[in-house]
């Protein structure tokens, strides 16, 4: 039997968020130019974060953060953000059936630039029960990484689907900065 996680970024208090200037972004109403491209259209940001009283506020002053680059960079873009090296681990254990393809997206901190990369994922992979409830194990074999295709965003998502061997390897290289798993439920 094989176990598969959701792996999503994880909201550390402690890190910098990447932001754009002008608020929230829709990575979908950019779907067609990030596909010519491949790049995401605007940079982002990094700042600090704080809520007070239902309010956000945004501060260029990282300093006082424990983290300020993750492996998987919180963004308020809802983007699946690696870092280049998460990227290298990933891509080195895929199956070469996922149909994945990376965008690269700017993301600044005062005079640095570093880029990050999410996957586009440009083919709806059919890992579900034939209720669209669970996944199925014998379907989701074929893929290290995945995407659920009735998800409205499903080529851009904000999570993925992992399998334990990937999991295993992304925890070894050490690379977990800003990254949340958790066991997905699998229809037997």
């Amino acid at each position: 039997m094989n176990t598969y996680y959701f792996m999503a970024g994880a909201d550390m208090r402690s890190a910098a968020c990447a932001v754009d200037s002008g608020g929230f972004i829709s990575p979908c109403d950019f779907l067609d130019e990030i596909e010519i491209t491949g790049k995401f259209p605007q940079s982002l940001a990094l700042k600090h974060v704080i809520y007070r009283n239902g309010k956000r506020f945004l501060y260029d002053d990282c300093s006082k953060l424990k983290t300020l680059w993750c492996d998987c960079q919180m963004n308020s873009a809802l983007l699946f953000l690696c870092s280049q090296k998460l990227r290298e681990i990933i891509d080195g254990n895929l199956k070469g059936t996922e149909g994945v393809r990376w965008i690269s997206c700017t993301i600044t901190y005062h005079s640095e630039k570093r880029l990050y990369y999410f996957p586009l994922f440009t083919k709806r992979l059919d890992v579900l029960d034939s209720n669209h409830l669970f996944l199925d194990e014998e379907k989701a074999k074929a893929y290290t990484m995945f995407t659920i295709s009735s998800n409205p965003n499903w080529q851009i998502p904000s999570h993925i689907y992992v399998n334990h061997e990937l999991k295993k390897a992304i925890r070894k290289a050490d690379l977990q900065k800003g990254i949340y798993f958790n066991q997905a439920g699998i229809f037997f």
